[in-house]
């Protein structure tokens, strides 16, 4: 057995029982790599339809109370506001509650100014003010008139107000809700008031948007009272159409920053078969970098959140996170990053590659991520020479891509053949690689090649083989119902 295979096993073991602590034990690193983890899951190669159940999952189980259930809310307010309307309609007891809100002076200033707000003097009344002068004039022979207080010292007869629509401008609004409120709440179901509420157009704020946590308050005490029939309930499908429709990015940063550790750990094994599917699953060449991508999540258990945000720290490509945050806590005197550390520094001068499996799954895909990450980091420090010796060392066939397109602009050839840039035309650089592997044009350039070909170590070397092993031992996720 080579000897220094061995060595370089242990120096791999021992960095990843370092990056371990260090992530299980510093608060500071542990923030940054849930960080990570979530940025990543983020952009995952999923649809928002997959991700939206197993958030419902989690919501149903904490319930809409939680930090989870409000941000979810918020986001079905601002996301259909008008959907939410329709069906609070039919809870004449909740818009009791809300007028009474309005007009004791409970709720928001913006609640009453729906009303007051919509008072015109050409007599072009809008919102709230429309519906209470709708509102009373087709019920100004059944009592409906009496109801409305007026700011000057005389009341307005319905025949002075039809010729002249500006005069409704002397009503006193809050004294005429209190008024309705208290004498004729069905002004509260009238189509008056309702036509107002849901002609919503692009752009504006709904009612809901005026007393928001009121509202926000009422849809979380529905949502909890539903939470048994939640598979046939309007709000709760509205809501997961609503989940499902929006960004992925959105979605995913919303949702993980009010979950907490075990939730987390526990969307993350939800979401693995998801993954796997979109980005394993398929043809190779319709998945670039797939396997690196996937890695962090499928087909491996991850203990703590803190061990999954650190397997996805080592797959993100901007910026060198993980390094940085090492060397930081290092400087701030951490152990285990200090160790960490000298871990990393001293593999980064040792050859990379060789086969690593240490005591359990989750370390052994730490192992792998990590010689990607090292892979990575080597390189992105190299010159186009060392950078061409790794590829004929792997057996990475390439060619320099010298081929011009012809200019329309014959001008400008000289210039563009001197300084090797390219113009505005779409001409293609003369500084690239063509990769035989799959054909894929590479820049020059030592920091993308470094990415690419961590990404190439990944797809084609043991990552691979350890993630398909997995696969077909049967040590698959399975989302069952209930969280941890």
């Amino acid at each position: 057995m080579d000897p220094t295979a061995d060595t370089h096993a242990a120096t791999i073991g021992v960095a990843v029982a370092h990056l371990t602590a260090l992530a299980e034990t510093d608060a500071v690193t542990g923030s940054e790599l849930r960080a990570c983890l979530r940025d990543t899951l983020a952009r995952a190669a999923v649809h928002s339809a997959a991700v939206a159940p197993p958030i419902l999952d989690v919501l149903a189980r904490r319930g809409a109370d939680s930090k989870l259930g409000r941000a979810l809310v918020r986001t079905l307010i601002a996301a259909d506001g008008v959907a939410c309307l329709r069906l609070l309609r039919q809870r004449e007891s909740v818009w009791t509650r809300f007028f009474q809100r309005v007009v004791t002076g409970a709720a928001p200033h913006a609640a009453l100014a729906w009303f007051t707000a919509g008072w015109s003097p050409d007599g072009t009344h809008k919102r709230g003010a429309a519906a209470i002068v709708r509102w009373a004039t087709s019920h100004r022979h059944d009592g409906a008139w009496n109801c409305l207080k007026w700011a000057g010292k005389h009341s307005q007869s319905p025949v002075v107000c039809a010729s002249k629509p500006a005069t409704f401008c002397e009503l006193d609004t809050a004294a005429t809700l209190q008024s309705i409120l208290q004498h004729r709440p069905d002004f509260i179901t009238s189509d008056a008031l309702w036509d107002e509420l849901l002609d919503m157009r692009v752009g504006d704020d709904t009612i809901l948007d005026t007393d928001a946590t009121f509202f926000e308050n009422q849809l979380a005490v529905l949502l909890d009272e539903d939470v048994k029939h939640r598979n046939r309930s309007p709000l709760w499908i509205l809501l997961g159409r609503t989940l499902e429709q929006q960004p992925l990015t959105t979605l995913m940063q919303r949702t993980l920053l009010c979950t907490d550790d075990a939730d987390t750990l526990w969307l993350v094994h939800a979401l693995a078969p998801a993954i796997d599917a979109a980005t394993l699953q398929g043809p190779a060449s319709s998945a670039p970098r797939a396997v690196l991508a996937a890695a962090p999540f499928v087909c491996v258990k991850w203990r703590s959140v803190q061990q999954a945000g650190l397997a996805a720290a080592m797959v993100r490509q901007g910026g060198d996170v993980l390094y940085t945050l090492i060397h930081d806590r290092s400087q701030a005197g951490v152990p285990s990053a200090q160790a960490a550390l000298r871990s990393l520094e001293k593999l980064l001068g040792q050859p990379l590659r060789e086969k690593v499996s240490l005591s359990s799954a989750e370390e052994t895909r730490l192992a792998l991520l990590l010689e990607a990450w090292l892979t990575r980091r080597r390189l992105v420090k190299s010159g186009a020479t060392e950078v061409e010796e790794y590829m004929d060392a792997r057996g990475i066939k390439w060619r320099r891509e010298t081929d011009r397109r012809k200019r329309k602009h014959k001008h400008r050839k000289s210039r563009h053949r001197d300084d090797g840039s390219s113009s505005d035309d779409g001409v293609t650089p003369a500084a690239m690689w063509r990769c035989a592997l799959d054909d894929y044009a590479m820049p020059m350039d030592a920091q993308t090649l470094g990415h690419l070909l961590a990404d190439v170590e990944a797809e084609t070397g043991l990552l691979s083989v350890h993630i398909a092993e997995a696969r077909r031992g049967g040590r698959e996720y399975t989302r069952s119902g209930r969280g941890p």
